[in-house]
C-alpha cells in the first residue's frame, strides 16, 4: 500500500469534485435530486486503498469551533477502526463560509463498513454536534480506488497500489 502522502493525485480530484459540489450548494443551485444519486456498490474494486471523501460546509463563524470538534470526535472516530491508514481535514474559507473535506484512507471495504456501520458504505456519518455547526448535511461521501501514485519522495517513479494484490 502506497504511504498516505503518497496519494496527491486521487486526492486532487476528489477535491475538484467536492468543490463543483460545494459550489452548487453555497449558491443554492444544486439539481434537484442532488443528494438522491443512487450509487453502484464501490465494493466490486480490484483490492486497491480506498480513499472515502466527506465534505462539509460551515458559517465562518464557527469554522474553528467546528475544526476543534472534528478533531474531538470525526478523527478518533476513523482512527479507532483497524483499516484506517489515515485522516485528513481540509479547510477553505471564503466569503463567510468554511468549506471542509474530511479525506480519510483506508485497507479494505469491510473497515470503511465498520466505520459506518451500515451496508450502503456510501452513507455520511454525523456526530450530535454536526447539526450545531453544519449548514446542512450531505447524506452520501464519495469512494475512490486508488489507481495510480506518484511518490513524492521519488516523483518521478510510480508506484502500483495493485502490487502484492490478487
Amino acid at each position: 500500500m502506497p504511504s498516505p502522502g503518497a496519494v496527491f493525485l486521487t486526492i486532487y480530484r476528489a477535491l475538484l469534485y467536492t468543490m463543483r459540489s460545494f459550489q452548487r450548494r453555497i449558491h443554492g443551485i444544486a439539481r434537484q435530486g442532488d443528494s438522491q444519486i443512487q450509487h453502484g456498490d464501490p465494493r466490486e474494486n480490484s483490492g486497491a486503498p480506498i480513499v472515502r471523501v466527506w465534505k462539509g460546509v460551515t458559517a465562518e463563524r464557527v469554522a474553528d469551533s467546528y475544526l476543534t470538534h472534528i478533531q474531538a470526535t470525526g478523527i478518533p472516530a476513523y482512527r479507532a477502526i483497524k483499516g484506517n491508514s489515515a485522516v485528513y481535514v481540509l479547510r477553505r474559507v471564503e466569503n463567510g463560509v468554511a468549506e471542509f473535506i474530511v479525506i480519510s484512507l483506508w485497507d479494505s471495504w469491510d473497515a470503511v463498513q465498520e466505520f459506518t456501520q451500515s451496508d450502503d458504505v456510501n452513507t455520511a456519518v454525523y456526530f450530535d454536534e454536526d447539526r450545531v455547526h453544519l449548514m446542512f448535511q450531505e447524506p452520501r461521501v464519495a469512494h475512490y480506488e486508488v489507481a495510480a501514485v506518484a511518490d513524492p519522495i521519488t516523483p518521478n517513479c510510480e508506484i502500483n497500489p495493485f502490487e502484492g494484490t490478487s
